[in-house]
């Protein structure tokens, strides 16, 4: 998921450099948080975090399996450069699967957790917010 915001006119060709570090923080701020809620669904479910979509720790037992974390620890968000924001799963090779959209998840039962969509889902509705907050106080600094 890549967050990219492009700003021209001449209020931003002018060089106001507080408005333009002032969405780059936003970004930011919205990329961890991002970030934040991924890793939280990328938990087993009946651990601390209340969103957590994978199986549970007993069910995984009674099935055979180990959850071993290294799907969630994989999970990260960083500035690329100025505005621009990302979030990936590092590349993991079966993260198509556990997001659904890889072709496997067609021949199986199994539809995908989809952890990165509901974590776009989220951050668009908390960005207006995070946005506003940022402009906010860059335009108390113009002041």
């Amino acid at each position: 998921m890549k967050i990219t915001v492009k700003v021209s006119g001449p209020f931003f060709a002018k060089g106001p450099a507080v408005i333009v570090a002032s969405l780059h923080d936003a970004i930011a701020e919205t990329v961890l948080e991002g970030e934040k809620q991924a890793v939280g669904m990328a938990q087993p479910r009946g651990s601390a975090s209340a969103t957590a979509v994978f199986h549970s720790r007993s069910y995984a037992a009674a099935h055979g399996y180990k959850q071993t974390g290294h799907y969630a620890r994989s999970i990260n968000g960083r500035m690329t450069s100025t505005l621009h924001g990302i979030l990936t799963d590092s590349s993991v090779v079966y993260g198509p699967w556990l997001e659904g959209v890889s072709s496997r998840n067609d021949a199986t039962r199994f539809k995908g957790y989809g952890i990165f969509r509901r974590t776009r889902d989220k951050l668009q509705g908390m960005a207006r917010g995070i946005i506003d907050k940022h402009i906010k106080r860059a335009v108390g600094k113009l002041s």
